[in-house]
């Protein structure tokens, strides 16, 4: 679907948060999809682990 597309591009970019919110708009629009969720989890945490050394950098 158009959202996992562009999931997928921001995912390649390295550009996680963004792809994140695009993977949540495919889930929303196909629940039923196998995989999303995992992926979509993947991600969130992916995420949360790169502002995490964001931060440690700054301090």
């Amino acid at each position: 679907g158009l959202f996992e597309g562009l999931g997928r591009s921001a995912e390649a970019r390295g550009r996680l948060a963004e792809a994140a919110v695009h993977y949540q708009g495919a889930l929303a629009a196909a629940p039923e999809h196998p995989g999303l969720e995992e992926k979509l989890r993947a991600l969130e945490q992916a995420v949360q682990e790169q502002a995490i050394g964001k931060a440690g950098k700054s301090e």
